[in-house]
């Protein structure tokens, strides 16, 4: 067994575990308050990290969203248009620019690690076996969470891979679309893969405790509530 589902497989039921998740990430879409907003990614980030055991995801996850917030706060410190937090200089930067600019970041921020912990909130077995019970699309379905694992790692390795090679400036769009290219055959390769060796996975669901699973869903249940009346 995987050790970074150990503790999710042995006390929680999978079904509590992702009702939980998902509460917590309807939250954050519903809600318009900072503070909640922060309030909820700081839980979704301790979930991850007691479910995981380890920061590495986390640390993993957020190296990749400063590729999205960094443009992002720019964008609006230069272009947002209100009060200069510093008018007699030529930058630009205002008030509504830095306010619009750090909600931004934390909404994203908070919608990215809520995703996370749903994807994380079932081993891949899990996910495997409920959605083969799904009426009507989940067969369908059933293709794109077998090739989600490879697509993963493949992304990666092709992720790091560039990494290992130094690019200026001038050279960093052309190597974003070599890596583009790369993952997009890479992702045609790994479809063929699991088409040419499809098995329908015999793997039963993971059980785990009843009652706490139960209560890590009312939780969730309860937080959605508490932030639609914030």
């Amino acid at each position: 067994m995987n050790p970074e589902f150990h503790l999710m497989h042995t006390h929680i039921h999978p079904l509590g575990r992702f009702c939980f998740a998902a509460s917590l990430f309807a939250s954050v879409l519903m809600t318009r308050i900072e503070w909640v907003v922060f309030g909820i990614l700081l839980i979704l980030v301790l979930q991850i990290r007691c479910f995981s055991e380890s920061w590495l995801p986390l640390r993993r996850a957020f190296r990749l969203l400063l590729w999205l917030l960094i443009p992002i706060i720019l964008l609006h410190l230069f272009f947002t248009p209100g009060r200069l937090i510093w008018p007699d200089s030529s930058l630009p930067f205002s008030r509504e620019g830095v306010n619009q600019a750090a909600w931004l970041a934390l909404r994203l921020c908070a919608l990215f690690v809520a995703a996370m912990a749903v994807s994380r909130s079932l081993h891949i077995s899990e996910w495997i076996y409920y959605i083969g019970r799904m009426p009507l699309v989940g067969k369908r379905l059933l293709p794109f969470v077998q090739l989600a694992s490879p697509m993963r790692e493949m992304v990666s390795e092709h992720i790091q891979l560039q990494r290992q090679q130094k690019h200026s400036l001038r050279s960093l769009p052309n190597a974003l679309a070599t890596l583009f290219v790369n993952v997009w055959q890479g992702a045609e390769a790994e479809a063929d893969s699991v088409w040419e060796h499809w098995q329908p996975s015999a793997q039963k669901h993971a059980n785990g405790g009843h009652a706490l699973g139960v209560l890590m869903g009312l939780c969730g249940l309860a937080i959605l509530l508490a932030s639609r009346l914030a």
